[in-house]
């Protein structure tokens, strides 16, 4: 089977998918086929196309094709795709000429004019420059106008340097992280950021973070960022986070949106708060409901098992004829939404019933 997968993906015509096929079966290549790869992605114009296949082959390259993969690199015009390349290339080089080609790919992210690009760019090559290199790098991430990239970068950094020096840019993360203007990225990354500042410092951030949630108007968009800040808090934060985003629900519009992100966070919290508290503020569909879409089946299953004496048994016998009946109607969506509900049933079991 693996000699015949082999020989259909060499004998592909085009080369860009020859060498795509032939990426994938990289680890069992012999070194003419991974030179026939090479030379077959070699031929993709499009750069950002090219980076992707030539990832999956460096690992298996023998030095002499290390080289021609460089070659290649070298001749990208596009600035980020030359830069990412060249770093894929050096991760595979001996330390000795690693040095030159990270710099090549540094070069090649001055030339970056996007700073999204350029902070994504800088944030792979800081864990392999020299200290001088990286002062310049720092330079660069300082005049950032956007604050998003500028957070991205220097948390890229701090990860990759050593104490006191991580400290300090840490603290410089956070400023920054400070200044960004959408809400939904602001307040997930300072309760990221929390985790790596000063214990003394750490229950202020956090308490930051959620009141920049909280204060985002979006009603999904305010309860993914409290979902996503949750999970950086302390255990016993964590459940009121929950707890507020399940609220926060409510005011979401769309049904279908409601009854995922309702399933969603729901999941997160433990069987008896779950009961508790959706019941509290659920408002989905009664259980008579005639099912239209595979949301509703979700949020069906959800309600089943978290209504008092829900056990697994009692909400199959309550929700099955209805799927049975929305399947019979709809049998191309039948798999997926048995999986879906089962999926349900089966991950939010009561205690007592896994008692007996």
């Amino acid at each position: 089977m693996l000699e015949e997968a082999i020989t259909i993906a060499s004998a592909i015509i085009d080369a860009p998918s020859r060498a795509k096929a032939l990426s994938m079966l990289a680890v069992y290549l012999s070194e003419p086929l991974l030179k026939e790869a090479l030379v077959a992605a070699s031929a993709i114009t499009h750069g950002s196309s090219f980076e992707p296949i030539l990832r999956k082959l460096v690992p298996y390259l023998t030095e002499p094709l290390l080289q021609e993969a460089l070659e290649v690199a070298n001749a990208i015009t596009n600035a980020a795709v030359r830069a990412s390349t060249l770093h894929t290339v050096a991760l595979q080089l001996p330390a000795s000429q690693r040095k030159k080609v990270v710099e090549k790919a540094l070069a090649a992210a001055r030339e970056i004019t996007d700073e999204s690009s350029r902070a994504s760019t800088l944030s792979k090559l800081a864990p392999y420059l020299p200290e001088l290199l990286l002062e310049e790098v720092l330079a660069m991430v300082r005049v950032m106008t956007d604050a998003y990239s500028r957070t991205s970068t220097f948390y890229g950094l701090a990860l990759s340097l050593p104490e006191p020096r991580q400290g300090q840019m840490f603290a410089e993360t956070l400023a920054a992280a400070k200044e960004i203007k959408a809400l939904p990225f602001r307040a997930p990354i300072l309760a990221l950021l929390a985790v790596h500042l000063p214990t003394a410092q750490q229950e202020e951030v956090r308490a930051e973070a959620v009141a920049t949630a909280r204060k985002i108007l979006d009603a999904s968009h305010r309860v993914a960022a409290l979902e996503a800040v949750a999970r950086y808090l302390p255990a016993p934060k964590q459940a009121e986070v929950h707890k507020q985003a399940l609220i926060a629900s409510r005011a979401i519009g769309n049904k279908d949106k409601h009854s995922a992100m309702l399933r969603d966070v729901a999941l997160s919290l433990e069987e008896y708060e779950q009961m508790k508290t959706l019941a509290a503020v659920r408002t989905m569909p009664a259980k008579d409901t005639p099912i239209s879409t595979s949301q509703d089946v979700a949020a069906l299953a959800t309600i089943c098992v978290i209504e008092p004496g829900g056990d697994r048994i009692v909400a199959l016998r309550k929700l099955v004829p209805q799927l049975l009946d929305w399947a019979s109607q709809q049998p191309q969506n039948a798999y997926s939404v048995f999986v879906t509900s089962l999926s349900i049933l089966a991950a939010r079991p009561r205690p007592s019933f896994c008692a007996t």
